[in-house]
């Protein structure tokens, strides 16, 4: 499961608008996850580089710990124009792209080089492209594992650790069933609701 994808509205609805209005901005980036995550973290480094490359003439205020919602909502603000900026799961954009489901697929990869790969190739690109028609502007990927499965009950090391085993998964279908497929309790939730 490929981890964010970073998106960010429309900023202006007009391109007439002037530099000065552009450059005299305040952002808003919605982090679902912690401030600590790594998520949080870039947010934050992210925040200190937009206001030393604009001299303080830009700012960016993080929102982190899902303070403006869940991923889901957080997807909404952003084409409403409430929230500028914010990393999701790609997989919650398949009611956009259904494209976007393979990033949801666990276990698709078998190494970041495979992952860059197809995030920076063509298909990823083209996923990228089919945002700014729904409101959203994807600015890049962001890795944030891809091979992993987490719990608190017991290693998984085999197949059958998975069996019966309750997991929170994304909200997405394509895990849903690949995870119930592998054996697995899979429990679609919002990263807020851990």
């Amino acid at each position: 499961m490929i981890g964010a994808l970073l998106c960010a509205s429309v900023l202006f609805s007009g391109f007439a608008q002037a530099e000065e209005e552009i450059n005299k901005r305040l952002f808003k980036v919605a982090v679902v996850q912690a401030k600590d995550h790594p998520h949080g973290l870039g947010a934050q480094k992210f925040a200190e580089l937009i206001k030393q490359k604009s001299d303080g003439k830009m700012k960016v205020m993080v929102f982190a710990n899902g303070t403006l919602g869940g991923d889901a909502q957080v997807i909404s603000s952003i084409q409403g124009g409430t929230v500028d900026m914010a990393m999701v799961t790609p997989g919650l954009l398949t009611g956009i792209n259904k494209g976007f489901g393979v990033f949801g697929l666990p276990f698709a990869f078998n190494n970041f080089e495979e992952v860059d790969a197809v995030l920076d190739g063509p298909l990823g690109q083209s996923l990228l492209a089919t945002l700014p028609n729904n409101g959203l502007i994807g600015l890049d990927y962001w890795d944030h594992g891809f091979r992993h499965v987490t719990n608190s009950k017991h290693p998984i090391t085999r197949m059958e650790d998975l069996a019966g085993l309750k997991l929170r998964v994304m909200q997405i279908p394509s895990a849903v069933d690949s995870f119930n497929g592998l054996g697995a309790n899979a429990v679609p939730m919002s990263y807020t609701e851990i």
